[in-house]
């Protein structure tokens, strides 16, 4: 009966590994507008926030310096005023609905969170991550949207633009996190 009950709660470590690596794929979005604590609608939530910091994210709350950010990204972009208007206007437009999906997202992780610790069956969890991964999935494409709707009024220059600042961004969070992984792995007390 042991090994029985051993067993069982092997399988349920292993299908909640599943379920977290399932989840946390999800959260490899594409680059775009949609990354960073942007005012735009979406997750924000933790390791879903950080990002690039642009003006079309898909985050469902805004946070600190969100205009001035906005203001940084229609400069560098030397958006028109008539651009800027539509950008925010698709921004504001997509946050509720943003601010929906995610908390059905938030929900959809603790539903299979609380499965598991429960003891619920293998099937009843692997539905319950199904469900889960299809509501980050919706979180994502409704990024997209938003995404495909504020590019679709940039030229090909600031389109051109806005992928060379992603690519230095996107180089700068790797050496940012190749630092962390090295102070991380550095034994303690080694000042070297």
């Amino acid at each position: 009966m042991a090994m029985n009950a051993q067993n069982q709660w092997k399988k349920v470590g292993l299908i909640g590994l599943c379920t977290a690596a399932l989840l946390g794929a999800g959260s490899l979005q594409a680059e775009g507008w949609g990354k960073g604590p942007g005012p735009g609608p979406g997750p924000g939530h933790h390791g879903d926030c950080r990002g690039e910091h642009d003006m079309g994210g898909y985050h469902g709350h805004q946070g600190k310096g969100d205009g001035e950010h906005f203001e940084r990204m229609a400069e560098r972009l030397e958006l028109t005023a008539e651009q800027q208007e539509k950008i925010q206007t698709i921004m504001q437009s997509s946050r509720e609905e943003g601010k929906a999906l995610h908390k059905a997202a938030r929900e959809a992780r603790k539903a299979v969170r609380e499965a598991l610790q429960q003891g619920e069956s293998e099937k009843t969890v692997r539905k319950l991550a199904r469900e889960a991964a299809d509501k980050k999935v919706d979180l994502m494409l409704h990024g997209k949207q938003t995404r495909d709707a504020i590019d679709a009024l940039l030229t090909d220059e600031q389109k051109a633009k806005k992928q060379a600042w992603h690519e230095s961004m996107k180089e700068r969070r790797q050496e940012h996190r190749e630092m962390r992984m090295e102070k991380r792995t550095k034994p303690s007390g080694d000042d070297s």
